[in-house]
């Protein structure tokens, strides 16, 4: 039985406020690494990863990992932890996907079958100059189907999707309210009283 009991002890979770201090001191150092240039080997190491792949929104990477891992980590967003993960994954590629709109012309002679390929895309993204790997292989493989209009629609709607599922908004709730709010004006302006000529 005493056994038992120390087995249970052990396998007790880690308190919430330890993992909250864990993560606020990895995305310090993390942030550190992909803002400044000083963080030694490690932090160029990181620096190079992210920007390479996610090119100039790969300094918004810190705090998106920062935030899913809050959403996934709070038990009182249990029913609504999926949707809000989703929504901001799916504005994380909307925007890289919009960046490759104004660099259209110069990631779509990127040949992405070929190793030379990948390493430009993941020069040009340390450079600003794309979306790094992630962003211009998402770009490339739709501009080749819809082309550079296409993308525009696509990552406008994802952008659209994803502040949605964020907010939580209610397409049929929100007409009812601008309904309603025009019926109360209505009804204002009506109740005022007509002046006499």
């Amino acid at each position: 039985m005493a056994k038992r009991k120390t087995k249970n002890k052990v396998k007790k979770k880690m308190p919430q406020g330890v993992k909250l201090i864990i993560l606020f001191a990895v995305f310090l150092l993390y942030s550190f690494a992909v803002y400044f240039k000083g963080m030694g080997i490690l932090g160029k190491f990181f620096r190079d990863i992210t920007l390479g792949n996610f090119g100039f929104f790969g300094f918004l990477m810190p705090f998106m990992i920062f935030f899913v891992s809050l959403f996934a980590m709070n038990k009182n967003l249990k029913k609504r932890r999926a949707a809000l993960i989703t929504g901001v994954i799916i504005l994380f590629i909307a925007f890289l996907l919009f960046v490759d709109i104004f660099k259209y012309d110069g990631i779509m002679k990127i040949n992405y079958f070929s190793l030379e390929g990948v390493k430009s895309s993941f020069e040009m993204g340390k450079a600003f100059q794309s979306s790094g790997i992630i962003g211009d292989f998402f770009a490339v493989l739709l501009g080749m189907i819809i082309g550079r209009i296409g993308i525009a629609i696509v990552s406008i709607t994802m952008i659209v999707i994803g502040v949605f599922l964020i907010t939580n908004m209610n397409l049929r709730k929100i007409g009812m309210e601008i309904k309603a709010a025009k019926k109360r004006k209505n009804e204002k302006q009506r109740a005022k009283p007509q002046r006499r000529g």
